[in-house]
């Protein structure tokens, strides 16, 4: 007889063993006399049904032992697996909403229980709908800083020449310098606002990391059952560290190539951020590995996705039908080398804010002599 006493092991019980007659048990039988389901962990539960199988198969001969037992596992594996997801659940657990998250967990919902689709297969598809969703948005954006890449000297003057008239404190300088600028961006028919519309991706992508997030520390119970082999549970974090470590490696690439869109010449600051920004993707693996595996995946998703749009862009015909001006090489960014950043991140964190930090005393001085000579 197969049973489980209450002491203390590995189980938190220890398993005893004696033989029955030759034949395979009742399996359900056995689950139910050894209360199977109120192990916690369920790494614990297909240890017991291993350890029976064995016992189970030593009293039979080969070939009656593989095909009963499969045939038993099979069966009892499938009586234990959770129930698939209904219209409704999410919304029972509280998960379907309006916000951006509940939003795309709801979209979640609808994939898996419209297609059937596994659960690894349906965070990539529900990801991969969202990515694709923010593609418009990304476009508009885009266009706009293409049209304004080429025009960032005069830009940049303009700029200049208002802030010169703020700090004056000149109203007619200030207003004259504001229409100036008003004018250029229309003869170069620019809207300054334009750029703006690319930020709707921001609450997008916010909803599809804390929805997926959710999904997975809850946990919906459907998430354990993955149906793909290499992951299958999408609740719990990589042992093999290979998901943060390409999410890290997607990241820095996809920095590297948005590189090319910026106009690092005239703001060579942009260029030394983005450098920061990969430098921070190594420890950026630590971190991530704290991640579930299911938002790692569906993280990658995104990535990989905005890689190839990036890609797709960098090609003439593609930027010509979709009305993005081609920027000349000129002003294609470049990002500096890695050697140059820290020097630069040292003189914008210290030189430059005690520069101004400096200047702004002295202003505040001149401004006070002033009035006390206007007092007397």
């Amino acid at each position: 007889m197969l049973s489980a006493k209450k002491t203390s092991g590995f189980f938190n019980g220890s398993l005893v063993l004696t033989q029955d007659p030759p034949g395979v048990r009742d399996f359900a039988g056995v689950l139910e006399e050894c209360s199977i389901s109120s192990f916690p962990d369920r790494s614990l539960k297909y240890a017991f049904i291993l350890v029976f199988v064995a016992d189970s198969a030593a009293s039979l001969d080969s070939s009656s032992a593989f095909e009963s037992v499969s045939s038993t596992i099979t069966d009892t594996l499938i009586q234990n697996a959770p129930a698939a997801l209904q219209y409704g659940d999410f919304a029972a657990m509280g998960l379907a909403g309006w916000s951006p998250a509940g939003f795309v967990r709801w979209s979640f919902e609808i994939i898996n229980v419209t297609t059937g689709l596994p659960w690894f297969w349906t965070i990539v598809a529900g990801s991969a709908f969202w990515r694709l969703a923010c593609v418009p948005f990304a476009l508009k954006g885009l266009q706009a800083s293409a049209r304004m890449q080429p025009l960032q000297p005069q830009i940049m003057q303009l700029q200049q020449n208002v802030k010169r008239a703020s700090d004056s404190r000149d109203r007619l300088a200030l207003q004259k310098a504001s229409l100036a600028m008003s004018a250029f961006y229309k003869d170069n028919g620019i809207n300054p606002f334009a750029g703006f519309i690319s930020l709707i991706q921001m609450p997008i992508t916010l909803g599809i990391f804390f929805g997926v997030q959710k999904m997975c520390k809850l946990p919906v119970e459907q998430l354990t059952q993955s149906g793909f082999a290499l992951f299958p549970d999408l609740t719990v974090v990589d042992p093999t560290l290979v998901l943060p470590i390409a999410l890290c490696a997607a990241v820095n690439m996809q920095i590297s190539l948005g590189a090319r869109d910026v106009n690092t010449i005239e703001r060579p600051g942009m260029g030394h951020f983005m450098n920061a920004m990969r430098i921070l993707t190594i420890p950026g693996i630590w971190f991530m590995s704290s991640f579930p595996v299911g938002l790692l995946v569906s993280l990658l998703t995104t990535a990989s996705l905005t890689i190839a749009q990036t890609l797709a862009l960098r090609s003439p015909a593609i930027r010509r039908a979709l009305d993005i001006p081609i920027p000349p090489p000129e002003t294609r960014g470049k990002l500096p080398s890695m050697s140059s950043t820290p020097a630069f991140i040292k003189k914008f964190l210290w030189d430059d804010v005690m520069e101004a930090t400096v200047k702004k005393q002295k202003e505040e001085s001149a401004r006070q002599r002033t009035r006390m000579k206007k007092r007397f």
